[in-house]
């Protein structure tokens, strides 16, 4: 009896789901019969031999690609692993639960916590916090309380930095703010209002009062005057046109340089070690560590601050 023709075994139809039928395939042979095959092409561009049956009660739909998805959809919990956001919290989750963490001695070891909606469940963080913008990071408003929705937010790192437990706030009319945003605010640097404040004047003096501009005041900064290219500036002019710290630049004005050979020397130190860190390690190979917001740092310095911050936790302790 001859053999039906391969397309009137599947009424005809050329396309399952996501096969597309080609044509008959070698029999597959199983305890000495014959069963005929189809041989199909997944859109994912799989070959598969279905038996025609399969094709047309619609057990088989796909070369398994289909079910492999569908399964990576059940078990998927959020999809941002990876993520900044996710890094975050996780970071936030380590620096409070970790001893092993080089940040546990000022969090987990000193008290904060992360509340219960967040300490297991990304997606309630996530719902709460919001995507994390280009080169921010999470921050508590009050550093002394825990990470939960009320207390937190996303901040540079100059807010951080003027968030810290070591800034000394001030009050200026009816807002406290730290001795950053003052020498922001006034345009004078912090150790000129630390010297006015010390001599008796108030926060609100100390930063509208005018800068003596009269020769003979050469302790202080922001009075010096300097020739740099040509043009005669106070010092502190000098450091914003640079962009090189004023203490920097005197350091090498008191070692006998002209401003303009001070900052040429500045230049020329910085150029010749960037393939090291601050302390002077090689940033090269495994001594290189990828911090979270993407930036290169010193394996061998991290693993020093880690030691310095256990030990001193001990001592605390103890």
């Amino acid at each position: 009896m001859a053999k039906k023709p391969i397309l009137e075994l599947i009424g005809g139809v050329t396309r399952f789901g996501r096969l597309s039928v080609r044509g008959e395939a070698p029999p597959y042979i199983w305890a000495d019969r014959e069963y005929r095959m189809i041989l199909c092409v997944c859109d994912c561009g799989t070959e598969r031999h279905v038996q025609p049956h399969k094709l047309r009660t619609g057990q088989t739909l796909s070369c398994g690609c289909y079910s492999a998805e569908r399964a990576s959809i059940r078990n998927r919990t959020h999809g941002m692993t990876g993520s900044p956001e996710y890094i975050s919290w996780q970071a936030m989750r380590n620096r409070c639960y970790r001893e092993e963490d080089i940040s546990f001695p000022n969090y987990g070891g000193r008290g904060i916590t992360v509340c219960e909606e967040w300490r297991d469940s990304f997606d309630n963080f996530y719902a709460d916090m919001g995507p994390r913008p280009e080169g921010m990071t999470l921050d508590r408003i009050e550093v002394n309380r825990n990470y939960e929705p009320s207390n937190c937010r996303w901040a540079t790192p100059k807010e951080q930095a003027d968030n810290t437990r070591v800034a000394r706030k001030l009050l200026v009319g009816d807002r406290r703010i730290n001795m950053s945003e003052a020498s922001r605010r006034s345009g004078l640097t912090r150790s000129t209002l630390r010297r006015r404040m010390k001599k008796g004047m108030k926060i609100e003096q100390a930063m509208t009062a005018p800068i003596d501009t009269s020769q003979g005041s050469r302790r202080k900064s922001n009075n010096r005057y300097v020739v740099y290219q040509g043009e005669r500036m106070l010092l502190i002019e000098m450091s914003e046109m640079t962009g090189i710290d004023q203490g920097h630049i005197g350091y090498h004005l008191r070692q006998g340089r002209s401003p303009d050979e001070a900052v040429a020397t500045i230049l020329a130190n910085r150029n010749a070690e960037s393939g090291k860190c601050r302390k002077g390690h090689d940033m090269t190979g495994d001594n290189i560590y990828r911090d979270p917001r993407g930036r290169d740092q010193c394996r061998t310095c991290r693993k020093h601050a880690a030691e310095r911050s256990r030990a001193k936790a001990k001592g605390i302790a103890a």
